[in-house]
Formats: structure tokens, sequence, C-alpha cells
């Protein structure tokens, strides 16, 4: 994915926020009513992952920002479990009013949808999308070890040896694990997962010989890569990552059509009002314009976004369809 720099992508956003406000500020004429004030106490976001992680360490530089062009505390609360099901379905369950958002990820919105039986919450129906805040690549890692230098030779040497390797990730059903299986789904070939409790033992076990392979959240592999304790083949996104600018994407290394990425969005419960919404969306645009938060989203590994309202519900949108037919392909049955 291409990085703007700071003032390019001020620039863009500042302009994105314009064009969503000229409807509100056109409308504001002497006879029509004013939107509500908002806010005026402090405002709660929800992470349904645990403090720490990359959708918490998300959270926070947003929060920071919002916070200042808000005038009101956005506090951060972690309320972690079940793949981010409680802390999600507790969102569902707060007022409409903007003072409770949360922090949503492919996961939640995507991936989980079609992997839970029974959802405690529909994922369009019972949301407010305000937008995409930020996205992480996605990388292709082995083991030194094994004979291969390309996403091809990589795809060969698993024909060769069905069911043989394994490749390990963050956790069974995630976008790690997902993703890896919609890659042997293009690559036509087999391997065997070995799910564990998050980025770091996975990768470690990949540095150590231990499974063959991972598909993981590319900054969270950086610094193996750099160390020389895995290789890695190509990377999601449409550009190449200037951490390491010799890395193909998977386009570049001939998997057309194969583009895995984290994101983090922001949404409200459903029902939120259009000025709210639209007050909130502004103010994330604002934040993310800022050259100082969006240099701590890229060195946290996180590209800033801010695409519209109706761009990021037609993403979920995407999301869901995209991951229900990698699902249904793999044979995988809701549990």
């Amino acid at each position: 994915m291409k990085l703007r720099t700071p003032d390019a992508r001020r620039r863009h956003l500042i302009g994105a926020a314009a064009g969503l406000l000229w409807p509100i500020w056109g409308a504001a004429q002497p006879g029509s009513q004013a939107p509500p004030a908002w806010p005026t106490r402090p405002i709660t976001l929800l992470v349904p992952f645990a403090a720490g992680g990359p959708t918490d360490l998300v959270a926070r530089i947003v929060a920071q920002g919002l916070s200042t062009v808000l005038g009101q505390q956005v506090v951060v609360e972690n309320r972690a479990g079940a793949a981010g099901l409680i802390g999600t379905t507790q969102l569902t369950r707060a007022p409409a009013d903007g003072y409770t958002l949360g922090l949503v990820t492919v996961s939640t919105h995507g991936t989980l949808p079609n992997l839970t039986a029974k959802m405690p919450y529909d994922a369009t129906r019972d949301f407010t999308p305000i937008t995409n805040l930020a996205s992480s690549a996605m990388s292709l890692s082995v083991h030194p070890s094994l004979p291969v230098r390309n996403v091809r030779e990589f795809a060969d040497h698993v024909q060769a040896n069905p069911g043989k390797l394994a490749y390990g990730n963050a956790g069974a059903g995630g976008i790690g694990d997902l993703g890896m299986t919609w890659l042997l789904q293009l690559l036509k070939g087999q391997m065997t997962s070995v799910p564990y409790r998050g980025s770091a033992p996975a990768l470690m076990d990949l540095a150590a010989g231990q499974v063959q392979a991972t598909f993981d959240n590319f900054p969270s592999s950086l610094a193996m890569v750099r160390a020389g304790k895995i290789r890695p083949l190509a990377i999601t996104g449409g550009a190449r990552h200037p951490a390491l600018p010799d890395l193909p994407t998977f386009a570049e290394a001939g998997v057309a059509g194969f583009d895995v990425q984290a994101w983090y969005g922001l949404m409200a419960p459903a029902g939120l009002p259009d000025p709210v919404r639209a007050r909130i969306h502004a103010a994330c645009l604002q934040a993310l314009a800022d050259p100082a938060l969006a240099t701590r989203l890229v060195e946290a590994g996180a590209t800033p976004v801010g695409n519209r309202p109706a761009e990021f519900a037609a993403q979920v949108q995407a999301e869901i369809a995209r991951w229900g037919q990698v699902i249904r392909t793999a044979g995988i049955k809701p549990q």
C-alpha cells in the first residue's frame, strides 16, 4: 500500500472532511434546525481485545487525537473475550448518543459472522459505521531452511508435500489462519494449521523451525525478518512496503486478487443521529490528518485510512461475503 507523505495525507483528509461537512454546513441556514450540541462529556471507546495488542494500540493513538479535536476526553475501555464478541456485543447495547464508540476489526465484522452459529449481533444491522481508521498489511514468511525463495517455489513445495507442512497462526479462525486458508486455496496446496495464543508465539516457533510458515500481520513479523530468523516471500496491498522495498506484493508474485488487510474501524450503536455521526467522522479525519498522529500509527505498523461512512459500510459487506466464500470452500462449519 502506498504511504502518503504527512502533508499529502493531511491535504487529502482535510479535503475529505470538508466534502463530508458541506451538506451539513449548507443546511445550517437561518430557520433550519441546528445540530445538537455534542460532545458535552467524556466518550468511551470500547476495544474488544486485550490491552497491549495492535487493536488496543491503534485505539489509544486515535483516542488521544480525538480528545484533542473534540475537547472531551476519549477513554479507552478494554472488553476482551470470545475473539472480540464480548466487547463488540457490549457496543450494540449502549445508547446511540455518540458517547459510546467501538473499535471493530475484520474479525468482528468479517470472519466471526461466518464462523459463529449463534452470533450475538448482526454485523451490519446493529451498528452505525463511521470510518475505517487504519489498516495493516499481511505477509507470508517461511523458515529459512525451507527451500523456497518466492511464492511460486512455495506453492510447488507445498503441492509436492501435501499435509506434511504446517503453518502457525495467532488463533484458529483469525485473519492469519483464514488468510492462509484462502492463499492455499489459490495455490492449490494443503498445510496443517497450528493455532497459538497470539502472533508472538507463532513467530517464535516459526523461527525455531517448529512450523514452516506463517501468514501474519507484517509489522509483527518485521523484527524477525530483519534479524534473519524468518524469510518473507510476499506482502499484501497494492504497493511494496517502504520498510522492505525488495519484498514483492502478492500481485507481483503472481497471486492476482489476493489481498488481506488487518483493519481497525470505528463504529457506534445502530441509530446514531446523522449530525453526531458527521461530527465524529469529521473529528476522525482531522485527527488522522495530524502528521504526528499519522506517524505514530505508521510506527505501530498501521496506515491511516479515513474513508466515508458509506465506503466503510460497503467494505464490511465485502469482507463478510469474501470470508464467507473462503470458509464455505474450506468446508468449515460455524460453531
